[in-house]
């Protein structure tokens, strides 16, 4: 009997990590895609799109302002959001960490230029929660359905005997900012 409950506890937890490392390859495989859908729309130039007009500067602004946030020194509309998903998915004991906002580099070229100080900025936020696995793959779905770009960067599940079935969760996202020549981060 004893046996048969051990035989059966490992497999749900082999068939819980199964899902979990699918979620990841998932999560990574739309990372890719985007990156590659993004690198293709820089590459293109407007004689590559059949003569069509570029979009105006406005355009770019308001598109933009749609992901990135527009001088955000603290991610608390960030943190909003997520603690409202969070809620959604029933998850308890929730808490975050932001970090000091870091400028942000793709391949070696600064996103930005002008003044010292303007450009975009990306700002780290340390979450960690109480709550059950499926729940939690909910919680990722919702965060990647968001209009703002927010990256997961690190998602840690671990077990406590204490808190069965709900798990301690540990994930660190990345939210973006950008900072007008007008504003300062510090």
């Amino acid at each position: 009997m004893v046996y048969l409950a051990l035989v059966s506890v490992l497999g749900l937890f082999f068939y819980l990590w199964l899902e979990q490392n699918s979620l990841v390859q998932k999560v990574q495989t739309e990372i890719r895609e985007a990156e590659e859908e993004l690198d293709k729309t820089m590459r293109q130039s407007p004689s590559a799109q059949g003569g069509k007009a570029d979009m105006s500067l406005e355009e770019k602004a308001k598109m933009l302002l749609e992901k990135v946030t527009l001088n955000e020194r603290e991610p608390f509309t960030a943190i909003r959001s997520l603690t409202l998903l969070a809620n959604q998915s029933n998850m308890k004991n929730i808490k975050f960490t932001p970090s000091a906002p870091e400028r942000y580099y793709t391949r070696g070229i600064p996103a930005f230029s002008g003044t010292q100080d303007e450009g975009a900025y990306s700002i780290s936020v340390q979450m960690s929660a109480e709550g059950e696995f499926y729940p939690l793959i909910g919680f990722l779905r919702k965060v990647s359905a968001l209009k703002r770009i927010v990256t997961i960067d690190a998602v840690q599940v671990s077990r406590d005997d204490k808190l069965l079935p709900q798990q301690r969760i540990s994930i660190k996202f990345r939210v973006y900012s950008y900072l007008a020549p007008d504003a300062s981060l510090e």
